[in-house]
């Protein structure tokens, strides 16, 4: 196997909320693709098939999810390179 990049996981908890960070040091995404890339069967590369390039549904599940238990998500290029995404929720209430 080759030494492709890697994938960095983070969790956190804060002001009654928890936060999940994914990040990875591939080259980044498109500028033009962020405000579209939560839209379903988007995808940043439209000439790949969804044989090969996926079929544009993963992050629109996460953003329903997400949105569904009240939190955010957001997504960005690093300044150092590769993506990152946030996710935002909500800490469970106490009963």
């Amino acid at each position: 196997l080759a030494d492709e990049g890697s994938v960095r996981i983070g969790l956190g908890q804060a002001d009654g909320s928890l936060t999940l960070t994914v990040s990875d040091n591939d080259p980044g995404i498109p500028p033009d693709f962020i405000p579209v890339a939560f839209d379903r069967f988007s995808r940043p590369d439209e000439s790949r098939s969804a044989r090969d390039g996926g079929g544009g549904l993963g992050l629109a599940i996460v953003s329903a999810i997400v949105t569904s238990a009240h939190g955010t998500v957001t997504l960005e290029n690093r300044a150092s390179g590769g993506v990152r995404v946030s996710v935002i929720l909500p800490a469970a209430e106490k009963n």
